[in-house]
């Protein structure tokens, strides 16, 4: 058995990216946390790409394998001595994709064969709160002492079940739940499940009102007729 101990070094998890590789060739790089804005990283991208090709060059004839996805983490002064490989991994979807789009066919094609395309977020990233799996969301909402709840919202990433829990609140099509209009200190909200039972669990002079997700199309929600005002 052999044990290898890594010297440590002081990484910024933000500067970390992941690096495609098909046929011995990067194809593609995208930066490792998609919802991470680094201010100055994407003006950098041409000396990033430099960087990781360098120490990709170094190690490619140590790697047996012809495709896999490899990640790397850089120093923020892009210092070409501070250059570290994280860690190996199988190519995609077993790995992450990151800024590519794993539902799309063009990233998917871009991944495996090219041409070259480095990904960095050049802005903010916007809706971030949709992005995060949502029983992380409600778990962290959950340790503030806030229900993970968005008023006057039609979005059902945005409400769990006041009674079962369940989150989000609808899980399948069509994308519905019900919220009481007579509750008006704070907002009660039900699954469809529960629904169908709440005189046994909410007061049975309470009125509620029918609603649908924004996520569906325009077609089903005419289809429907279901109003969406609260």
């Amino acid at each position: 058995m052999s044990i290898i101990i890594r010297e440590w070094e002081d990484i910024l998890p933000e500067w970390e990216f992941r690096v495609f590789v098909f046929n011995r060739e990067i194809t593609s790089i995208t930066q490792y946390y998609k919802m991470c804005f680094v201010p100055g990283m994407y003006e950098k991208k041409d000396d990033i790409v430099a960087i990781i090709r360098n120490l990709f060059n170094l190690v490619i004839d140590n790697i047996p394998e012809d495709n896999f996805t490899i990640d790397f983490a850089l120093s923020p002064d892009l210092d070409i001595e501070k250059c570290w490989i994280i860690e190996m991994n199988e190519v995609p979807p077993t790995a992450g994709t990151s800024l590519f789009n794993w539902d799309l066919e063009e990233d998917r094609n871009i991944i495996f064969n090219g041409p070259f395309e480095i990904r960095i977020l050049s802005e903010p990233a916007t809706d971030i709160r949709s992005q995060f799996d949502p029983s992380l969301m409600l778990y962290i909402c959950s340790l503030r002492g806030i229900d993970y709840k968005i008023k006057k919202s039609h979005n059902h990433l945005d409400y769990a079940c006041d009674e079962c829990k369940t989150f989000p609140i609808a899980q399948e099509n069509p994308l519905v739940w019900y919220t009481c209009k007579t509750c008006k200190s704070c907002s009660y909200d039900l699954c469809k499940d529960c629904y169908s039972k709440k005189e046994d669990i909410h007061p049975i002079d309470h009125e509620f009102t029918k609603m649908k997700s924004n996520l569906q199309s325009s077609s089903e929600e005419e289809e429907e007729g279901i109003c969406l005002t609260m």
